[in-house]
């Protein structure tokens, strides 16, 4: 009898299939994650015009809103400041994600090799507009941790000075009972950008979808928004400028979280009277 062929190797089984599943499974995390995203906005822009909307979730449009007196589909996207890319989005949207995604990284390293932090919040301040990661160490190995105190401040430039390290500056904020999350500050602290363009894309984008929101329900109207929390998401408005909002019903501008403006009206409302809302 012959000897019979080699068989080739054989690809360990189930490897591909997890693979499979894990993918699926970060899909439909990141899906939840925003569609929790886009229910908080909903809720805090029905908070700004003082209605009471009672929220469905559906796709195409995001959401279906009740009231006493009327329903509507309500479709959620985001605007930005900056420059925009067809293929990539938002150029700042893209660059912080860069910067947190390095800053968790080094966290990590942080608590794996400090375990007692593992609780406690950072937020850093850079000086140079970079995230340095063996100062940010350095930095942390000074800290007594047998201190009562439930706050620090790190003076990394005193610290660099006596190590002979790189002069990257930078001060990091201690809390060691206020959550545990580490926040790159400068990404929170810049200017804010009149972004009328950016906000008349978003309502041209969606508007090509408005007969496929319309097959649920009639009356369609989107929700534009600006999370003014991150520098990418600081773009107001001119205060006379009016949209083109297509075939919306309306249109609603959140500056998120102080203060909405509705289309066609022009009518605006903030979380206080005294604070300033479009840009002049």
């Amino acid at each position: 009898m012959d000897k019979l062929a080699k068989a080739p190797p054989v690809e360990p089984s189930g490897i591909k299939s997890k693979q499979l599943v894990n993918f699926h499974f970060e899909v439909r995390e990141l899906s939840k994650k925003q569609k929790l995203r886009e229910r908080m906005f909903v809720e805090q822009a029905s908070k700004l015009l003082d209605e009471n909307w009672r929220l469905h979730s559906t796709e195409r449009p995001d959401f279906i809103i009740s009231t006493q007196v009327e329903e509507f589909g309500l479709e959620v996207t985001e605007c930005h400041a900056g420059k925009y890319s067809k293929k990539k989005g938002s150029q700042a949207v893209r660059e912080e994600v860069t910067r947190d995604r390095e800053l968790q990284n080094i966290k990590q390293k942080c608590i794996s090799i400090y375990p007692h932090i593992k609780n406690w919040r950072f937020q850093y301040v850079s000086n140079t507009g970079t995230i340095p990661e063996d100062e940010i160490i350095q930095s942390i190995k000074t800290i007594n941790q047998d201190n009562s105190e439930n706050s620090e401040t790190i003076d990394i430039i005193g610290i660099l000075k006596k190590s002979g390290l790189p002069n990257k500056l930078g001060t990091l904020f201690i809390s060691k009972g206020y959550g545990d999350e580490w926040i790159y500050v400068n990404d929170m602290c810049g200017w804010v950008h009149p972004s009328a363009d950016n906000f008349q894309k978003c309502i041209d984008t969606k508007a090509k979808k408005i007969s496929d929101y319309k097959g649920k329900i009639e009356d369609i109207r989107l929700l534009v928004v600006a999370d003014a929390l991150m520098n990418s998401g600081k773009a107001s408005l001119p205060h006379d400028f009016f949209p083109n909002i297509h075939g919306f019903h309306k249109v609603y501008y959140l500056y998120n979280p102080m203060w909405i403006t509705e289309f066609p009206s022009g009518i605006t409302k903030s979380v206080d009277s005294r604070f300033p809302t479009r840009v002049y």
